[in-house]
């Protein structure tokens, strides 16, 4: 069975936090895909505490993975990181006063996924693939739409 992330609200109470430090397996929150793999464990960091109606939580949490380079598809590693966050949530919207924060996690390093990586310092193999390319040419006119809306 995965090991989930719950917050539990009753112990919480009389100003009491939850703290949120944990180091969890990646397959926990991500299966490895051929595009993008993950090669170490997620490093969580928080805390979770209670308002008059609503809970907080303050959380950052970094994991290592690997996607191919854009130019030669070789793994490029690089490091995911969801900076500090605090979320609200209001206290009527936890059902069973268990707050389950496994998603929330997943979610957010997804939102910071880069489009694409190229190896570090620009690859090797872009002279290869030069004559390809598109080049701004400063004679070509630009088009602007909307530039005269007002």
């Amino acid at each position: 069975m995965d090991p989930q992330l719950f917050i539990y609200l009753d112990r919480l109470i009389e100003g009491k936090e939850q703290s949120l430090d944990e180091t969890l397996p990646s397959n926990v929150f991500f299966k490895n895909e051929k595009d993008l793999k993950f090669s170490s464990d997620m490093k969580i960091c928080g805390k979770a505490y209670i308002t008059t109606d609503h809970l907080l939580v303050d959380i950052s949490a970094k994991i290592e993975a690997d996607m191919p380079c854009i130019i030669c598809q070789k793994d490029v590693p690089f490091q995911l990181e969801m900076e500090k966050q605090t979320l609200t949530i209001p206290l009527e919207e936890i059902k069973n006063k268990v707050y389950d924060y496994t998603s929330l996690i997943r979610e957010s390093l997804l939102l910071q996924l880069p489009q694409t990586k190229e190896c570090k310092g620009g690859c090797p193999d872009r002279s290869s693939i030069e004559p390809f390319l598109v080049k701004d040419d400063e004679n070509i006119e630009k088009h602007f739409p909307f530039a005269g809306l007002e």
